[in-house]
């Protein structure tokens, strides 16, 4: 019963989180504010960022409270926190390695995603309210969604473990909501199947994932008018991007999963953010 109240929970807090800026750039428009104005659009965002982080923060008080609490009692904290933060900036040294070597292969010039370009001008525009947003509060809801509230929805924790890195890299690179909004759906589907006492659950599963890709396929290809336009369409640069993110996804929810408390994931995450930030504004 607590699963599905965790996955009701999850679902509706990751949904609000992918949709919420519509309305508000709705509102913005009906109030006659300029979309188009970076420093408008930066307190829009930072706005957008606070709404999500309070209704996280709330959602998961509990949770939260009890790893505190955990926390505050390990004597192994700093030791942990210090290794988990170099261990990840070793990561994101391999990660940006490996997206120069694809770069390279490819024979692209390496221009920083189109996430990152528009961190860049947000940032120059607004730089408290985008370094409150991209320092604290980002790091912090999203851990919170994408590793504490997303495990409650999973009995399995390989298929966590890579649903968890998938999803979080793909919500950064890719802005088809019906794919973000599907991924979590198609995940809990599988790990339902793995968890049931079905003979069948790996060819179950296995065939619902092809089924699932299948599925976008066909809605992509329809949407983008032919699989020629499709094909045409798909960024290379942004798609050698998504491995890098995947990669530091995957390294939260490892850092999450090794020590059962949201902290040694949000610490890392901050301490990464917090250098592509500064690498943002005086790069």
């Amino acid at each position: 019963m607590n699963n599905k109240k965790d996955i009701i929970k999850f679902s509706t807090i990751y949904i609000i989180w992918m949709l919420i800026a519509l309305p508000v750039a709705l509102m913005a428009k009906l109030i006659g504010l300029n979309l188009d104005n970076n420093h408008t659009y930066a307190i829009l965002e930072f706005i957008v960022s606070m709404i999500i982080f309070i209704l996280v923060i709330y959602s998961y008080r509990k949770d939260i409270l009890k790893d505190m609490k955990k926390l505050s009692n390990d004597k192994n904290i700093f030791s942990r926190a210090l290794v988990l933060t170099i261990g990840a900036f070793l990561v994101e040294l391999l990660a940006a390695t490996l997206v120069s070597v694809l770069f390279n292969l490819f024979g692209l010039d390496i221009s920083g995603s189109n996430n990152n370009k528009l961190a860049q001008e947000l940032l120059l525009s607004a730089p408290v309210l985008m370094g409150i947003g991209a320092v604290i509060l980002g790091p912090i809801y999203e851990e919170l969604i994408m590793r504490l509230g997303l495990k409650k929805c999973f009995k399995n924790k390989k298929v966590f473990f890579a649903v968890s890195g998938i999803i979080f890299g793909i919500m950064h690179v890719v802005d088809n909501l019906v794919i973000i909004l599907s991924l979590p759906i198609i995940a809990i589907i599988v790990d339902k199947l793995l968890e049931s006492n079905n003979k069948n659950k790996k060819l179950l599963s296995t065939a619902s994932v092809i089924l699932y890709l299948f599925i976008m396929i066909v809605y992509l290809t329809i949407t983008s008018g032919g699989i020629i336009n499709l094909i045409s369409s798909i960024n290379i640069s942004e798609s050698i991007y998504l491995v890098e993110y995947i990669v530091m996804g995957l390294y939260f929810t490892k850092a999450y999963l090794e020590f059962d408390n949201i902290w040694y994931s949000i610490i890392p995450h901050i301490m990464i953010n917090l250098l592509a930030t500064l690498f943002l504004y005086f790069g």
